[in-house]
């Protein structure tokens, strides 16, 4: 039986580690040989950075890539097979090169680069407290609790994901609600008027335990889920239990699990979200463009298929309308900036004149009833100090 359990985890490790390499074939040039396969290293690389990201974002942020990461090609190498060479005539050499790249590497330096953040348009993280599930602590000003946020935040700010300032969460986490239903439905509309793309609901119960001859000892279940605040969709959820101990009293037991279970659920939310970032950087994100006071729908016809045909937009339909607005949920692989100008320039072309198109999160909206000469404002960000998509039920038990 341990036998059978033993080869049963070397397995599930070798199949880890596999997950995080990729096998590429690439070639390069070079005055000498080694200088050859040198280049080939590098261009595996730039394959594998391929996989995480488009070609634009790596041509806008290229010489910080190559400063980075393709100066220090040979170290995402783990082992490589020469698959041909040859010297031509004025001496310089080809080689051809099949090469393992470690993934998991490549994405933590883009990642600590922030490019898939910027990518992504630096989304805000709306963090709230969720007091209506059953046994939980029902006072968001809990000690306990305010660890708990405390855990969280600091996690994401270090990790330099933006962050919506405490100030503005205590407008809606005060407020008094009927059930985690009635939060959801209002948290989302709150988050979209306060400029945060995600909010990160969270709940806290608490389980003291006995105390040693030593310590006191206590733990917390924590909960989370994270909400696209364009689409009402949870991205991912997830439970953590931790434990806390403390010489002194339970009440400090208590307030260090806390800490713990928040920077667990930091770590979780914010992997949770890079990963879907690598995805809709490559294939696409799900945008919702809405069109508000519409005069004359004759004309979306002809805006429509323009739209269909402009770079980066896939998979173009119309999902709501109305007797003055329509909305449409289309998959565009770039910049949001660019899908903006995009829109514009169509109504342009269209002899259309609209104001220049507003955007948060993944919805972009053109009201015709703005002045077409507005200029929007810049919405200022309020940041918070440092101090599968879907749903997953799964537990980690962390102690000290």
């Amino acid at each position: 039986m341990k036998r059978t359990l033993l080869i049963l985890i070397v397995a599930v490790l070798f199949a880890a580690a596999a997950a995080a390499q990729t096998v590429v074939t690439a070639s390069g040039i070079g005055t000498t040989k080694r200088d050859a396969e040198m280049a080939a290293q590098r261009a595996a690389v730039e394959q594998g950075i391929g996989t995480m990201i488009d070609s634009e974002s790596l041509t806008q942020n290229f010489m910080l890539v190559e400063d980075k990461i393709l100066s220090k090609a040979r170290g995402y190498v783990k082992n490589y097979k020469l698959l041909s060479e040859k010297q031509e005539v004025d001496g310089t050499w080809t080689v051809t090169i099949e090469a393992t790249v470690s993934q998991g590497d490549l994405k933590n330096d883009l990642n600590a680069l922030g490019i898939l953040r910027e990518k992504m348009g630096n989304p805000r993280i709306l963090v709230l407290y969720d007091p209506t599930v059953s046994d939980s602590l029902d006072n968001p000003r809990n000690p306990v609790v305010a660890e708990a946020y405390d855990g969280i935040i600091e996690y994401l700010t270090e990790k330099e994901f933006p962050v919506v300032s405490k100030r503005i969460a205590d407008q809606f986490t005060l407020r008094k609600f009927a059930s985690s239903e009635e939060i959801y439905k209002e948290s989302v509309g709150f988050g979209l008027n306060n400029q945060a793309e995600y909010i990160l609901v969270f709940n806290v119960k608490s389980q003291p335990q006995n105390k040693t001859n030593t310590f006191h000892r206590a733990r917390v279940m924590i909960s989370a889920k994270i909400i696209n605040t364009s689409s009402a969709q949870i991205y991912a959820a997830d439970t953590f239990k931790a434990t806390g101990i403390d010489k002194d009293s339970v009440e400090f037991a208590l307030k260090k699990a806390g800490r713990k279970g928040g920077t667990a659920i930091g770590k979780f939310i914010s992997e949770k979200l890079i990963k879907r970032w690598e995805s809709e950087s490559v294939s696409g994100r799900a945008v919702t463009l809405e069109l508000l006071n519409v005069a004359d729908f004759s004309m979306l016809m002809e805006f429509k298929a323009k739209l269909k045909d402009a770079d980066g937009v896939k998979n173009l339909m119309q999902r709501n309308s109305t007797r003055n607005s329509v909305e449409y949920e289309l998959t565009f692989v770039g910049d949001m900036g660019n899908l903006k100008e995009a829109v514009y320039k169509i109504f342009e072309s269209m002899s259309v004149k609209i104001a220049p198109p507003v955007s948060g999160g993944d919805r972009i909206t053109v009201d015709f009833s703005k002045n077409p000469n507005e200029v929007p404002e810049e919405e200022e960000t309020v940041m918070e100090p440092g101090n599968d998509d879907g749903t997953a039920d799964a537990e980690e038990e962390m102690t000290e």
